[in-house]
C-alpha cells in the first residue's frame, strides 16, 4: 500500500505531531508513506510542498487551490497512491477534490469543532459549513474527528459517518531544556493565537500577585501571531520574572514533567495532543472546559478545576480585566492549595491515555 500524507503547513501545532506519529506508524507497518505540505515551511524544509505561500486575496487563494489540486492529481497518477490521509480542513478539501474519479480513498482528519472554530466568520460560517458538508460526505471519504466534541460539531453541520479516533502519541524520551525554574510553575503549550487566549493567563498571574500576594510562574511554550502583544502585556504588568516565553520547543517533555500542572485558557479545542503528553507523564490538566474534552473529563470527579469562558474578545489592555481572568486566577490559587486532588486528576488522565491513545489507533485511518 502507498500512502500520501498532506497537511496545510508544517509548523508547531498538534496536527503536525499527529502527522509525524502517523509517519512512524506507517514505517513500523512497512507501509510506503510520502509526506507533503500545501505551503512551504521553514520548520521542515525537507518536506516537499505544492505552493510557495498562502495568497492574501480571495481570488488568488482560489487560483492557488486549483493549482494545488492539479499538482496533487498529477502526483497521485505518477506515484500510484492508494490512499491520501490529510490533516486540517484546507488539505482535506484539496485531497477530496483531487481524488474524485481516481479510485483513491481519502481519510480526512478534523482537529477542531467547526461550529466553534469558524464562529468569528459570522454569517459566512454557514457557507463554510455547506462546503465542508459537501466534501466530507463523499462516498470515498472517511471522516475522523479527534474527540467526541469534534464529532458532535461535525454532525451538527450535517457531516455523516464521523468516527472518533483519539490522537495516538509515540514514545519520545529524548528531551532537553536549558530553562531552569523554581517549582512549582504552571505550563501552557500551544500557538500564541486568538484560539489559545494566553493573555488571560498573563492577567491571571497578575491578579494572583496583586490580589492574593501569590508569586508564581507560568511557562508559555510556543510561537505565533500574538507573540509581540503577549510580551508587551507581560512587560506592562511587570511580570517578566513570572511569565517565561520559551518560543518553539521541539520536545518540551522536561518542562512538562517539572511543572505543577498544564493550564489552558483556550476558546476552543479538538483534543490537544499536549493534554495527552501531560497525562502521559502524570501531570494534571486544568483550565477551560473545552480544553479537556469530555471524553476524558467525564472520568474526572473534580469539576472545580474547569470553567467556561464567557469573554471571547481579545484584550491586551493592562488595566482592564474580565471575569475569565479572575476565574483563572482563582483556579490557579485553588490548584496551589489542592495538590492531592491534582495528583488524582493526573492518575486518572494517565490511565485514560494508556488505554486509549496507542499507535494502533492509526489502523482506523484505513477503514
Amino acid at each position: 500500500m502507498r500512502i500520501l500524507q498532506l497537511i496545510d503547513v508544517y509548523k508547531t501545532g498538534g496536527a503536525e505531531k499527529v502527522f509525524d506519529n502517523f509517519s512512524l506508524y506507517c514505517k513500523s507497518k512497512n507501509i510506503i508513506s510520502e509526506c507533503y505540505v500545501l505551503y512551504k515551511s521553514d520548520y521542515n524544509e525537507k518536506l516537499p510542498y505544492f505552493l510557495m505561500s498562502n495568497e492574501n486575496s480571495i481570488f488568488r487563494k482560489l487560483l492557488q487551490q486549483v493549482k494545488a489540486i492539479k499538482k496533487l492529481k498529477s502526483k497521485i497518477k505518477s506515484s500510484g497512491v492508494d490512499r491520501i490521509v490529510s490533516f486540517l480542513d484546507r488539505s482535506n478539501i484539496i485531497a477530496v477534490c483531487a481524488c474524485a474519479r481516481k479510485h483513491v480513498r481519502v481519510t480526512v482528519t478534523i482537529h477542531n469543532p467547526p461550529t466553534i472554530q469558524y464562529r468569528k466568520l459570522g454569517i459566512l460560517r454557514y457557507l463554510v459549513f455547506i462546503i465542508l458538508r459537501h466534501f466530507y460526505n463523499k462516498s470515498y471519504v472517511s471522516v475522523i474527528g479527534v474527540s467526541l466534541q469534534v464529532k458532535e460539531s461535525l454532525e451538527e453541520i450535517g457531516v455523516r459517518n464521523v468516527r472518533v479516533v483519539y490522537n495516538p502519541i509515540a514514545e519520545n524520551n529524548n528531551s532537553y531544556s536549558d530553562i531552569q525554574l523554581k517549582e512549582p510553575y504552571f505550563i501552557n503549550i500551544g500557538r500564541l493565537s486568538y484560539q489559545k487566549a494566553q493573555w488571560k493567563l498573563i492577567k491571571a498571574i497578575h491578579i494572583l500577585k496583586t490580589t492574593y500576594n501569590i508569586s508564581v510562574s507560568i511557562v508559555i511554550v510556543g510561537e505565533g501571531e500574538l507573540e509581540a502583544n503577549l510580551k508587551q502585556l507581560t512587560k506592562e504588568l511587570a511580570l517578566q520574572n513570572n511569565v517565561i516565553f520559551t518560543g518553539y520547543v521541539k520536545n518540551p517533555t522536561q518542562l512538562i514533567r517539572k511543572s505543577l500542572c498544564m493550564i489552558f485558557s483556550s476558546f476552543y479545542e479538538g483534543f490537544p495532543i499536549t493534554v495527552l503528553e501531560a497525562f502521559k507523564f502524570k501531570i494534571p490538566v486544568i483550565g477551560t472546559r473545552v480544553s479537556l474534552p469530555k471524553d476524558v473529563r467525564s472520568s474526572i470527579p473534580f469539576e472545580q478545576f474547569y470553567y467556561d469562558n464567557c469573554c471571547m474578545e481579545e484584550n491586551f489592555n493592562p488595566v482592564l480585566f474580565d471575569k475569565d481572568d479572575y476565574k483563572l486566577a482563582e483556579l490557579m490559587k485553588f490548584a496551589l492549595e489542592n495538590e492531592d486532588q491534582l495528583k488524582q486528576i493526573a492518575e486518572i488522565g494517565n490511565r485514560w491515555v494508556f488505554e486509549n491513545c496507542g499507535l494502533e489507533n492509526f489502523k482506523e485511518y484505513f477503514v
